[in-house]
C-alpha cells in the first residue's frame, strides 16, 4: 500500500514537471542564437560569434575600442599630406559569419581661410578604401594614392554615402584549415598637392576640426558546414543586419546655403540616407537639426502594389524647419544594394504619389532620391530587374500647364553671352505668360521609351512676320536658371519654324539628356513694346528620330495671342 501511494505521488510530481517545462518552453522567444546546456550524455556547445577589428599602429595590431585613435590626432593636414590606416577584420569565434564595417565622419567643425572664406576639412581631403592591403605594401605615398579606384573628397564620399564608398562588406569563417578568416583592407587619405589658400587657417582663427571612427558589425552566415538534421545549411539564411532605421544631425555654426544631414543606422552606424537642407527651410533660432529614419510595415491602404512590385515605408522627420515650410529639400534613401537595377521606381507621401519630376533612382549607389517639403510617412514602391530599353512603344505626351497666374517669384536673369537680355533693348524684361512642361518619363525609366534617343527641341512660329528686337523668349535650364534673350536683328517671314535648345547649346539634345538635365522645364515670351499685338505664337515640343528626319512626333502644341500692354509676370 505505501509503495501503491508513494509511486502515484511520484507520478503526479512527475506530471507537474512536465506540464512546468512545457509552460516554460511556452514563454519563450524563438531566436537565431542560443546558449549552452547539458545533458547527462551529451555536451550541446551553442555556437560563437565573435568578430573582432583592428587597427596597425606602432608596428602591431590593436583592437579597435571606443577611444581608440585610430587616425592620427596630431595631424597638421597640409597639401602632400598622405594617411593610410591599416584595418584588419577577423573571425575569432566559431561561427561562419557576415560583416558591414563602415568609415564614418562623425562630426566636423568649419574655419575661417585666409581668404576671408568659411571652409571645411572635409572638402579638401581625398578619400578611398583598397582593398587587400596590408602595412608594407604601399612603397610610398604615390604608391598608395595610385591604388585608390573611386577616390572622391571626405564630404562627397561619407556626408550622405550617396555612393557607398565608406562601407565594406564581407564574409568570415572561423579559423581553420583553408578557411579565410581574415581581410584586410588600407584606408588611404590624402590632400592634394594643387589645393592652395582655400584649406589654409586665417591666423589668429580656430583650424578646423575632423571626427573620424570606424566601427563593424556582423551577424551568421548561411554556411554549407554548418548542418541540422533537416537540411545541409538553410536554417540561418533568414539572418540579417539589424532593421534600417537611424537617426543624424547637424549643428549649425555658420551661415549656409544649404546643410547636409546624414543619417546613420543606429544599430551597424552605416548611412542609409541624408538630406541637404536649404537654410531658408529651418526656422528662426535653430542652431542645429535633427532627422531620423525609420522604415515600418505601414503601407498606405490607398496604394496599389502590382504583381511583381515591392514596397518599402518609411517613417521621416526632419526637427527644425519653419512651420508651413515650402523650401524643397532633397532626401536620398537607401532602398537597394548598390548597383542594383530598378524597373521603375515610385515614392508616395501619405498615400499620393510624387510628380515623377522629382524623383529619381540612383543604381550605382542603390538610392533613391526625391525632393519634398514636408516629412512623415513615405511609401517606396518599385519593381526587380533592369528596364528593357525601348519596351515603352507609347508615344511621349508632355504634361503642360499654364502657370502665369500662379508663378510668383521674381526672376533672375542669367548672363550666357549671347544669351542674356539686352538692357539696350528692355531695362527689366519680363514675360507676359509662362508655361510648364513636364515628361511622363523619369531619370528611373526613361530607358524604357522607345524615343530616349530621339532629338527633342522646342519649335516657335509667328504668324506674322518678326522684326528686330520684338521678342523676349525666357527658359529655365534646370541648375542654370532662367535664360532670357531678345531675338535682335534676327527678322523672320510669317510661319517659320525654329528650333530653340539647338540654337542655344548648337547640339541636338536627345529626350533622355532633357528629361535627366532639366526635369520640370519652364519657358515663357513676351510682346516687346506691344509690336506684336494680335498675334498668335505657336510652341511645339517635337521629338525627332535621329535615323530619319521626316519621322517627327510632337508631344505638345501650345499657342498664345498677344495682347496689348498683357500683365508681365517674374518681376
Amino acid at each position: 500500500m505505501y509503495q501503491s501511494r508513494h509511486a502515484r505521488h511520484a507520478f503526479i510530481l512527475s506530471v507537474l514537471a512536465l506540464m512546468l517545462c512545457f509552460c516554460m518552453l511556452i514563454g519563450t522567444t524563438y531566436a537565431w542564437f542560443t546558449d549552452s546546456v547539458t545533458s547527462d550524455n551529451n555536451e550541446i556547445v551553442a555556437g560563437n560569434l565573435d568578430v573582432e577589428l583592428e587597427y596597425y599602429k606602432d608596428g602591431g595590431w590593436t583592437t579597435v575600442e571606443g577611444a581608440s585613435d585610430i587616425f592620427d590626432p596630431d595631424a597638421k593636414w597640409e597639401p602632400g599630406r598622405t594617411e593610410v590606416v591599416y584595418l584588419k577584420a577577423s573571425n575569432a569565434g566559431t561561427l561562419a559569419l557576415k560583416y558591414v564595417l563602415a568609415v564614418n565622419l562623425n562630426g566636423e567643425t568649419a574655419a575661417t581661410n585666409v581668404k576671408n572664406e568659411t571652409f571645411k576639412l572635409s572638402d579638401y581631403l581625398m578619400f578611398d578604401i583598397v582593398a587587400d592591403k596590408k602595412p608594407g605594401d604601399f612603397a610610398d605615398r604615390a604608391a598608395a594614392i595610385a591604388a585608390t579606384t573611386d577616390a572622391k573628397t571626405l564630404q562627397e564620399s561619407l556626408i550622405g554615402n550617396i555612393n557607398e564608398d565608406g562601407l565594406v562588406k564581407g564574409e568570415l569563417e572561423p579559423v581553420g584549415e583553408g578557411n579565410v578568416s581574415e581581410k584586410y583592407v588600407a584606408v588611404v587619405l590624402w590632400m592634394p598637392t594643387d589645393v592652395d589658400n582655400a584649406a589654409n587657417t586665417k591666423p589668429g582663427t580656430a583650424a578646423p576640426t575632423l571626427d573620424l571612427g570606424v566601427s563593424i558589425t556582423a551577424t551568421q552566415l548561411n554556411d554549407e558546414d554548418e548542418k541540422d538534421s533537416f537540411d545541409d545549411e538553410g536554417y540561418d539564411a533568414g539572418a540579417t543586419l539589424p532593421n534600417f532605421s537611424g537617426t543624424g544631425s547637424y549643428t549649425i555654426t555658420l551661415p549656409a546655403v544649404a546643410y547636409e544631414v546624414e543619417v546613420r543606422s543606429n544599430s551597424t552606424n552605416a548611412k542609409i540616407a541624408a538630406f541637404n537642407i536649404p537654410a531658408a527651410a529651418l526656422a528662426a533660432g535653430v542652431t542645429k537639426i535633427e532627422t531620423s529614419v525609420e522604415e515600418t510595415d505601414e503601407i498606405d491602404a490607398n496604394i496599389v502594389i502590382n504583381d511583381g512590385e515591392n514596397a518599402k515605408s518609411y517613417d521621416i522627420e526632419v526637427e527644425g524647419l519653419k512651420d508651413g515650410n515650402t523650401e524643397m529639400i532633397k532626401v536620398y534613401i537607401k532602398i537597394a544594394e548598390a548597383g542594383t537595377e530598378l524597373n521603375s521606381v515610385v515614392v508616395y507621401h501619405e498615400g499620393v504619389a510624387l510628380n515623377s519630376d522629382v524623383v529619381t533612382y540612383d543604381k550605382t549607389s542603390g538610392y533613391v532620391i526625391f525632393e519634398t517639403d514636408s516629412f512623415s510617412p513615405y511609401t517606396v514602391v518599385y519593381k526587380d530587374g533592369p528596364a528593357t530599353p525601348g519596351s515603352d512603344t507609347t508615344k511621349p505626351e508632355a504634361i503642360v500647364t499654364d502657370i502665369t497666374d500662379t508663378y510668383d517669384e521674381e526672376i533672375e536673369w542669367g548672363s550666357y553671352g549671347q544669351w542674356s537680355p539686352n538692357p539696350e533693348v528692355e531695362e527689366n524684361p519680363c514675360l507676359d505668360v509662362i508655361y510648364s512642361f513636364k515628361a511622363p518619363h523619369t531619370a528611373a525609366n526613361i530607358i524604357t521609351s522607345a524615343y530616349a534617343d530621339w532629338y527633342c527641341d522646342f519649335y516657335v512660329k509667328l504668324d506674322c512676320d518678326l522684326g528686330a528686337n520684338e521678342i523676349f523668349l525666357g527658359g529655365n535650364y534646370g541648375s542654370f536658371g532662367w535664360i532670357g534673350f531678345h531675338n535682335g536683328d534676327l527678322e523672320l517671314p510669317a510661319d517659320t519654324e525654329i528650333p530653340l535648345l539647338g540654337s542655344v547649346t548648337n547640339n541636338p539634345w536627345t529626350y533622355e539628356q532633357v528629361v535627366k538635365s532639366v526635369g520640370e522645364f519652364l519657358c515663357g515670351v513676351s510682346d516687346v513694346d506691344d509690336a506684336l499685338t494680335g498675334a498668335t505664337f505657336t510652341v511645339t515640343l517635337r521629338l525627332t528620330n535621329p535615323e530619319n528626319e521626316a519621322d517627327t512626333h510632337d508631344a505638345a502644341v501650345i499657342t498664345h495671342v498677344f495682347e496689348a500692354s498683357a500683365p508681365v509676370v517674374g518681376e
